[in-house]
């Protein structure tokens, strides 16, 4: 019924209730090509320097609000629609030009201001068993985060939440380790296996006595204050 009553309506009445075919069907089939070229973007992002990902952006941003502004012209001259349109594309051309100006005249500082934190890459589980031996021998806990090229969350954990100043100063008693499963080696498949690792992103916890904490594990993307207060709740607890 939900399939056939609209097939039934369009049949009988579809001169009426259709828009006949003219120039729109073009302008239609360019604006759902811009919304196709979107969709490689956003896919490439994953893997590409934030600095690509946001010059690839910018450019198709610019185009389209550049055709759209073009496309006004066809519209009646002085009428609301062509000032519409034309106020759109306008608003359109400075948001999508913005990004990259700010990478640009930042010189991309946003992304390594206030970096008082380092991981250190492993790659077996021996590299683990070491680390975790040495962080024993300070006392301190250790953090392990599983990374990932395609992995969007894991990204968002490095940009948003890592390298917050207030998460920072609270990393800053963990010894911090990182390893990096994005070609998915075998000896990355057996450090995932050895801690029963599902899926990315995922972010494992020791105290200070070298003890694995199961309940402190984490799984998905969290934002910078419930991660604080996470990590605050954890050297409590241990």
């Amino acid at each position: 019924m939900g399939m056939g009553i609209p097939l039934i309506l369009a049949a009988v009445f579809g001169n009426k209730l259709l828009p006949t075919a003219g120039a729109w069907m073009n302008t239609v089939k360019t604006l759902f090509g811009f919304i196709l070229l979107a969709a490689p973007i956003f896919l490439l992002e994953r893997i590409l320097p934030e600095l690509w990902s946001t010059i690839l952006w910018s450019a198709l941003g610019i185009i389209a609000f550049s055709w759209l502004y073009h496309i006004k012209n066809r519209l009646e001259f002085g009428g609301w629609k062509q000032s519409a349109v034309g106020i759109i594309a306008v608003l359109g051309l400075f948001a999508s030009a913005q990004p990259a100006l700010n990478y640009w005249f930042s010189g991309g500082s946003h992304n390594t201001q206030a970096a008082t934190i380092e991981f250190q890459r492993i790659t077996t589980v021996t590299d683990l068993e070491q680390q975790l031996e040495l962080a024993k021998q300070a006392g301190k806990p250790v953090m392990l985060d599983f990374y990932a090229d395609w992995c969007v969350a894991c990204k968002e954990f490095e940009k948003y939440t890592f390298h917050d100043p207030s998460v920072e100063k609270k990393l800053q008693n963990f010894i911090l380790l990182q390893a990096d499963v994005t070609r998915n080696q075998v000896q990355d498949i057996e450090l995932l296996q050895s801690l029963k690792v599902l899926g990315l992103p995922t972010i494992e916890f020791w105290d200070a006595q070298g003890n694995h904490i199961p309940a402190a594990r984490l799984t998905g993307f969290m934002a910078a204050e419930p991660f604080e207060n996470h990590i605050e709740r954890f050297i409590s607890e241990n």
